[in-house]
């Protein structure tokens, strides 16, 4: 599941017939990201959707977006989670700080 959630693209050789399969998903392109495993969909009680695992400023990460506004807004949404983890302090640093010396 991973390699085919996280593949550009894939092709099936069906018969005589060879299906190229994209991913619609295009932050798994991006080398900047680092996605272990996603899938994105559509269904009427959700609308578009985006769930993935990702790792971003050292920490593992869940994302799912439900009910996006357009074709690439939940991708434009995870742009900017990632934006906003990146500046937060580092995790290493916070879990210091809060032990008892």
């Amino acid at each position: 599941m991973r390699e085919f959630s996280t593949s550009p693209g894939y092709e099936v050789a069906v018969g005589q017939k060879t299906l190229q399969y994209n991913n619609t998903n295009g932050l798994v392109k991006n080398p900047e990201w680092n996605i272990g495993l996603q899938k994105t969909g559509y269904i009427s009680e959700a609308g578009r959707c985006l769930v993935m695992q990702t790792h971003i400023a050292g920490r593992k990460l869940i994302m799912v977006f439900l009910d996006s506004a357009g074709k690439f807004s939940r991708l434009g949404d995870a742009q900017r989670v990632r934006q906003w983890v990146e500046s937060l302090p580092a995790l290493g640093s916070k879990l210091q700080g809060g032990r008892a010396g």
